[in-house]
């Protein structure tokens, strides 16, 4: 195998070179090596197959078959998606991957739509309008509109046809990987995809009601106030609302609330 610094890593491991064994039933057309994995990219690798062979006739020597590939070329692996985090507010999530990625941030913050990365079934769940942009180049910032349903239970996807790969130079060779994907069970670096599902940040919001209204109002008018500045709703409704009166703040006098020494 080259080049040298090259590791295969196989059913077993040889003293001198890197090597794989086969174990029967091969069959008599061939055998199936189905555990080699390259773990440095390069485009000069060449790999040696041989198989010793019993002589028909005379059975102390043997026959050695071999065949030499051409130079084979072993891509990066894909960028993966490291994790998915809700940033505090929970109006962005944050894509993290783990390798540089061929996309960087647009001139003046612009974004771009998210459907040029995630699968429309992903995008549905993100509310409108939504917008997607690049913090760097491993970081993708997804920008949730009004109306968004992705939580811990939603699933990551990236579109099939993103491109989203990683271009770097590996034993003198200028390389690009194929693009990320989010398909389990595909081999990436030769482990298993698992599915991603975006996690909670470090520090989680609080609602804070804030509630506004008239400061004076004459007796027997209505009283009217709005609780839509609030605050702490992660991008969201407010699952709950209950109104109540602080009676301990309040009297009433001939049936009529009346002020404690300050506004109700």
């Amino acid at each position: 195998l080259r080049p040298s610094v090259a590791n295969v890593v196989a059913q077993q491991m040889c003293n001198e070179y890197p090597c794989a064994s086969v174990v029967p039933p091969s069959g008599p057309f061939g055998a199936l090596f189905d555990s080699l994995k390259f773990s440095f990219p390069s485009a000069d690798y060449v790999v040696r197959f041989y198989t010793n062979l019993a002589h028909p006739t005379n059975f102390t020597s043997r026959i050695v078959l071999e065949y030499i590939t051409p130079m084979l070329e072993v891509i990066p692996p894909r960028p993966q998606i490291q994790r998915a985090t809700f940033s505090s507010s929970f109006v962005q999530l944050h894509l993290d991957f783990d390798r540089i990625t061929n996309n960087s941030p647009k001139h003046l913050s612009q974004n771009e739509p998210c459907d040029d990365f995630l699968e429309p079934v992903f995008v549905a769940t993100l509310g409108t309008p939504v917008y997607c942009g690049w913090l760097n180049s491993m970081s993708l910032v997804i920008h949730l509109g009004v109306d968004a349903t992705v939580d811990m239970q939603t699933q990551v996807l990236l579109s099939q046809s993103n491109n989203i790969t990683h271009t770097a130079t590996y034993n003198g060779f200028v390389m690009t990987s194929l693009a990320a994907t989010t398909d389990v069970g595909v081999f990436v670096g030769g482990i298993a995809l698992t599915a991603i599902y975006p996690r909670l940040p470090f520090n989680t919001p609080s609602p804070r009601p804030v509630v506004n209204g008239a400061q004076n109002i004459g007796a027997c008018e209505v009283l009217e106030v709005d609780a839509r500045s609030s605050t702490g709703n992660a991008g969201r409704s407010f699952s709950g609302i209950e109104w109540g009166v602080n009676f301990d703040s309040s009297y009433l006098m001939d049936g009529i609330l009346s002020a404690k020494g300050k506004p109700l």
